[in-house]
């Protein structure tokens, strides 16, 4: 008798472990619990690679990282409880960053709800509207007919097709499971399993369950495309605002630098848009973290655009959001979103385009040539010399403060890096100091809702997954929010560098208007935390180093980071030595 073929349970978890790997499914992480071995054990059996992450909170983040780096759908498991409620933060992040996630919660059969039972909750739909679908599992059945078992081998393809986003944005997906006893693969002969097993694979296919065709991709028609020309064309002061996940291909960001050139207009590239970083940076007005700064304190061009192109998610930066924020009437204000959904938090009228950028622009009609193109406008000009004046020729050595730490690590970074930003600061110090460069440089960030929660966690996922070096910026925060998950980069061999800028608390909170009332603001908003990492670090296996922020050693300290080979973190004491 195999495994499988043990009792209902065994049979269940296999079935769907078979029809979820012939349908493409590569990755999962368990988190070990007891209602949901009968999942665990499929998972260990399967070629599906699986990867044990004892606190559930820490595993959906890795998960999320995980399917971040590839594109392709994680599965994370847990058993019942708050262990479920754990996964519920990188849900969310998921559903808004549009991350592929396969979340499925193992559960105590029906007649314990309300009862009185340890350990039981009401897990169906636990995760509301954030997931791209939910599902209760049928109970296992002690002699199921094949119309069930083929439920289980289509509900694992349908599962994962809508995860990866066969019928909108990919995002997660949550099946719950519930299971009554026996969990372990313990023979429970009068369930009949081998006979259902068998009956099963008359059915099952070498490859997807199910074979589903995807629509064709949405364009624009061309009496859309022309109407759209009469507004971009003719317009000499415009600027393109490229948010967070602007471009996803290095050729969808080309199409769009090539066409903000062709119209003579600055580009704005965010640090996670796919702009900033690529081989069409020397041939596109692109500016970036001088112009955000610039923003941030004030800074205006001469006369206000007459047309603002948002493309991807709202920008990270302080100074683009207060720019888009300060729009006066009559700007027309053209978003580019493929997914439909909405992008501009500030709500101007406008054009809504459900298309992806670079194949919109891309079908519009020849526009007008205009009387001065790139690079001689006055309103480019503008934009292109507030940039460049406010960067010095080179990076500071020793530096002047911490975001210039960003500049240090863009600037050393070799083509097939990936640079990981937490949340908080550290994200808002890439935007101003991470500058354009010429050679690629992929960088990512959990900016579906900008926790500072699960980041190392996430970084990690990435980094186990992403084939070149891979570097996580982080404040000391969100480091201490995520301590835990230290374990997981030495636990899977991941070669991961992590660089905690220890500015002692939340010193993003120095930049919005409570920080002029203190009392509270110290003790309640910046939170002093007075931590040393090093024996928190040394202790989960990582190799520790601290440098103070002015230490001329820094510098070199900070490129050294993209050639290790083994967990390292690196200190840097912003304000000194904890107390």
């Amino acid at each position: 008798m195999s495994w499988q073929t043990a009792n209902r349970n065994t049979l269940w978890a296999g079935l769907l472990v078979q029809a979820w790997e012939a349908a493409g499914l590569r990755a999962a992480v368990l988190a070990p619990g007891s209602r949901s071995t009968p999942l665990t054990v499929a998972f260990m059996h399967s070629r599906i690679a699986t990867y044990i992450v004892p606190d559930e909170r820490a595993a959906g983040f890795f998960a999320l990282g995980l399917a971040r780096a590839t594109g392709r759908a994680v599965a994370v498991v847990t058993t019942s409880g708050t262990a479920a409620a754990n996964l519920h933060p990188a849900v969310l992040e998921a559903h808004h960053s549009r991350v592929p996630l396969l979340a499925l919660t193992a559960d105590r059969p029906a007649e314990l709800y309300d009862s009185g039972a340890n350990q039981t909750t009401d897990q169906q739909r636990l995760f509301g509207p954030a997931v791209r679908w939910f599902h209760q599992v049928a109970l296992p059945e002690a002699a199921p007919g094949p119309r069930l078992l083929r439920y289980l081998q289509a509900l694992a393809h349908r599962s994962l097709a809508r995860a990866q986003g066969l019928t909108g944005p990919p995002g997660p997906v949550h099946l719950n499971l519930p299971f009554r006893k026996p969990l372990e693969p313990t023979p429970v002969p009068e369930d009949r399993a081998a006979d259902a097993w068998q009956t099963a694979q008359a059915w099952a296919r070498p490859g997807p369950y199910v074979q589903t065709l995807a629509p064709p991709p949405a364009g624009l028609a061309p009496e859309a495309a022309t109407e759209l020309a009469r507004v971009l064309h003719p317009a000499r002061r415009g600027v393109v605002v490229a948010g967070p996940a602007a471009a996803g291909e290095p050729a969808e960001a080309e199409a769009i630098a090539q066409w903000a050139r062709a119209q003579g207009w600055p580009l704005l590239a965010d640090p996670l848009s796919g702009l900033r970083f690529g081989p069409w940076v020397p041939h596109t007005p692109l500016v970036g973290g001088g112009v955000s700064r610039a923003l941030a304190q004030g800074w205006r061009p001469p006369q206000p655009p007459q047309v603002v192109v948002l493309v991807g998610n709202p920008p990270v930066g302080f100074g683009p959001l207060r720019f888009l924020a300060a729009l006066p009437p009559g700007v027309e204000v053209v978003a580019f979103a493929a997914d439909g959904e909405w992008n501009d938090p500030e709500f101007y009228p406008g054009w809504r385009v459900p298309v992806a950028a670079a194949a919109a622009l891309a079908a519009l009609p020849t526009g007008p040539v205009h009387a001065e193109p790139f690079p001689q406008s006055p309103w480019l000009q503008a934009w292109l010399q507030a940039e460049a004046q406010n960067w010095p020729p080179a990076p500071p050595r020793p530096l002047d403060e911490e975001g210039q730490v960003a500049w240090h690590l863009t600037a050393a970074a070799p083509e097939d890096a990936l640079l990981f930003a937490s949340n908080s600061l550290p994200i808002r110090h890439l935007d101003e100091w991470g500058r354009t460069r010429a050679r690629p440089l992929r960088v990512a960030a959990n900016r579906g809702l900008s926790g500072i929660d699960g980041v190392l966690a996430t970084a990690t996922g990435m980094a186990l997954a992403h084939p070149g070096p891979t570097v996580l910026l982080i404040g000391d925060l969100a480091l201490y929010h995520d301590l835990n998950s230290l374990l997981l980069a030495p636990r899977f061999g991941v070669p991961l560098a992590v660089v905690v800028l220890n500015n002692n608390g939340g010193r993003i909170f120095e930049r919005l208007p409570i920080a002029r009332f203190d009392p509270p603001f110290t003790e309640a908003f910046r939170v002093p935390l007075n931590l040393d990492f090093a024996a928190p670090a040394r202790g989960f296996g990582w190799r520790y180093a601290a440098h103070a922020l002015r230490d001329p050693g820094l510098p070199a300290a900070l490129a050294a980071l993209w050639r290790v080979h083994e967990p390292t973190l690196l200190e840097v004491r912003v304000c000194g030595p904890p107390r």
